[in-house]
């Protein structure tokens, strides 16, 4: 079934546990509050940039250029894979995660991609 949520662009917001009626109407309610950022970020064409602070300049850097963050070799440091270049800076993806948006998405312990930049997803299936 996981090929087919790519196939139909299918994206869960969230999971309501329905055990307390009170927290059922507050996530709803985040859970609109997200769809709403969501539809106007995209509707308004709003071009959101990631910013690393390194060796005391400012490199900017468009989400839209991002292809992928991946943990470096070198301890607390992280990899930006752009369309262009490729950039090492100080960093955790755990930490790094929180700020991205939606467009973004952990696949992998080390990896973080970005959802829009992705050409081809290749299913791999294990033949018994």
């Amino acid at each position: 079934m996981g090929f087919l949520t790519f196939e139909y662009k299918v994206e869960a917001l969230d999971f309501i546990l329905k055990d307390n009626i009170n927290r059922i109407k507050t996530k709803i309610h985040e859970c609109l509050l997200n769809v709403n950022d969501k539809y106007t970020s995209i509707n308004n064409n709003i071009h959101k940039t990631f910013v690393i602070n390194q060796s005391g300049q400012q490199i900017s850097i468009d989400y839209d250029d991002i292809v992928y963050f991946e943990t470096s070799y070198n301890i607390h440091k992280i990899i930006l894979h752009t369309r262009k270049r490729t950039i090492e800076f100080t960093g955790q993806l755990k930490d790094l995660e929180q700020q991205l948006d939606y467009r973004f998405y952990r696949c992998h312990r080390s990896f973080v991609i970005n959802k829009n930049n992705i050409i081809k997803w290749l299913i791999i299936s294990k033949k018994p």
